[in-house]
């Protein structure tokens, strides 16, 4: 059977703003996401917080939504509507409620061993939510106006680690949609790609089955990049591992 696969959503209201023509919002999941993982032998389902007039998330509610999943999918965020290119707001700050719900799900899948991926926004709040932290800080050289299955700078993958033995590789041309970076990654965390100006581009838990982060988009990369592919086909794997 195929792994199913969590993914993280985003709000509508936190992302755009309300509309006149929804008075509650909506939550969303970018289409490469699914795509990527069905593609790679896992089902998606979308995780979505209740949310009624911003009340705190049921603690609960992680607990319950990973017992019914083998993996989870920390998506990129898009860019809130809290954004300003003169006053960069903490990521709890941009989408709060996403962040306590996220914040929920990534500290019970660590403390589960459950296999999970970080991609851009997800990769930063996994890396803030366990203790590390990141530069809030504008790095225009990281936000390419090209499509996402173009590259924009290489990265360097370091020898030794679980991303070098999955995407066999030494240098890798990725793409680039972000304005902050990590600083620091958490404790029990090790760098597992670096960008050519020193940007820490991933990293991963030494203690996991599968527990990585990524600042690129593998899931934008993956009808034109057989690399891409590498990474979520290990991650669905070890998503069955895990269910075993």
């Amino acid at each position: 059977m195929r792994p199913v696969i969590g993914l993280s959503s985003a709000l509508s209201v936190e992302t755009r703003g309300y509309t006149s023509s929804d008075s509650g919002g909506y939550e969303y999941v970018g289409t490469p996401y699914n795509w990527s993982i069905y593609k790679c032998g896992g089902i998606p389902i979308m995780l979505v917080p209740p949310v009624e007039n911003g009340n705190p998330v049921d603690e609960k509610l992680a607990e319950n939504l990973l017992n019914r999943v083998n993996g989870l999918l920390l998506t990129g965020g898009g860019e809130a509507r809290r954004f300003t290119p003169y006053g960069m707001t903490k990521l709890s700050q941009q989408q709060p409620l996403r962040y306590e719900f996220e914040t929920l799900l990534i500290k019970e899948a660590w403390r589960r061993n459950m296999p999970l991926l970080g991609i851009c926004r997800g990769y930063q709040t996994v890396t803030e939510v366990l203790g590390g932290s990141i530069k809030e800080q504008l790095t225009s050289r990281h936000k390419q106006n090209l499509p996402g299955t173009d590259t924009w700078h290489y990265v360097d993958i370091v020898q030794g680690t679980k991303l070098h033995e999955i995407i066999e590789v030494d240098r890798w041309d990725v793409n680039s949609f972000h304005y902050q970076v990590v600083e620091r990654p958490p404790e029990g965390f090790v760098v597992s790609a670096v960008s050519q100006d020193g940007a820490i581009e991933a990293i991963e838990a030494t203690d996991k089955l599968f527990f990585m982060g990524v600042q690129f988009h593998p899931e934008m990369l993956l009808p034109v990049d057989p690399i891409a592919k590498k990474i979520f086909t290990r991650f669905i794997k070890a998503a069955g591992e895990y269910s075993q």
